[in-house]
């Protein structure tokens, strides 16, 4: 009979998420963790090192779980500028094909539509001034003005053309 070894494996965030690892990684569910709450809503875990005894909680001791997995996929700590990034975009899915590295640019390419979004399409929105749909996308630090357009799914249309190939692996287009 085969060795039935799940790959991966689930261990909890919280009381209400749960976060999916690699069986590389089993060690983590050693460690309890935590949800941290980004400012866009999206659920991290963590986990906290704190001193106790009255000694500070040093920053270095808040973890977040891709990083760790990151720098062990990597097989050394992160520097400066780079970060993690979720390929699919749930934060919660910590498999190490999963996570890659990324610049801060690179993260924000991959990032899904904002929550207050109207018209149903990411990098578009309704110009009221000229009484049609405009696609914008930002690049390198810069935004660019895509053009104006009769429908929502046309400027869509060139939100996604310029993603592509402005944001190459990180567009995300949803």
């Amino acid at each position: 009979m085969a060795n039935c070894i799940p790959e991966t494996f689930s261990i909890p965030v919280g009381k209400k998420h749960a976060t999916v690892l690699d069986t590389i990684d089993v060690d983590l569910a050693a460690w309890r963790w935590y949800p941290k709450k980004a400012s866009s809503g999206s659920i991290y875990a963590q986990r906290n090192i704190s001193r106790w005894r009255g000694k500070d909680i040093d920053e270095a001791n808040e973890r977040l779980l891709h990083r760790i997995i990151l720098e062990r996929k990597l097989g050394r700590r992160l520097i400066e500028g780079e970060r993690p990034d979720h390929i699919n975009g749930d934060r919660l899915d910590n498999r190490r094909a999963n996570i890659r590295l990324a610049t801060r640019s690179q993260n924000a390419q991959n990032v899904s539509k904002h929550k207050d979004n109207k018209s149903g399409y990411k990098g578009v929105h309704w110009a009221a001034g000229r009484e049609k749909w405009c696609a914008m996308i930002m690049a390198n630090g810069k935004r660019y003005n895509l053009g104006y357009f009769t429908t929502a799914e046309i400027a869509y249309q060139a939100y996604c053309e310029a993603a592509r190939r402005l944001h190459g692996e990180f567009a995300r287009l949803e």
